[in-house]
């Protein structure tokens, strides 16, 4: 989710290096995970989007 990577551009240069091996045609496949803040205080685990301070405790020791 914080990545700035773009599918086709990827695909574009594996196609390239994977050309003349066994992985040559290969089609990738990407799966999009939504980034999580872990407070490590209290273990609660919630969006990015949220507060940076962890809402269940207040803790700003967040990862």
């Amino acid at each position: 989710e914080l990545s700035s990577f773009v599918d086709d551009s990827i695909q574009f240069y594996w196609d390239f290096v994977s050309e003349g091996t066994p992985a040559a045609g290969a089609q990738l496949h990407f799966r999009r995970v939504p980034a999580e803040i872990v407070c490590q205080d209290c273990g609660h685990r919630y969006g990015v989007r949220q507060n940076l301070f962890c809402p269940t405790c207040g803790s700003e020791y967040v990862r």
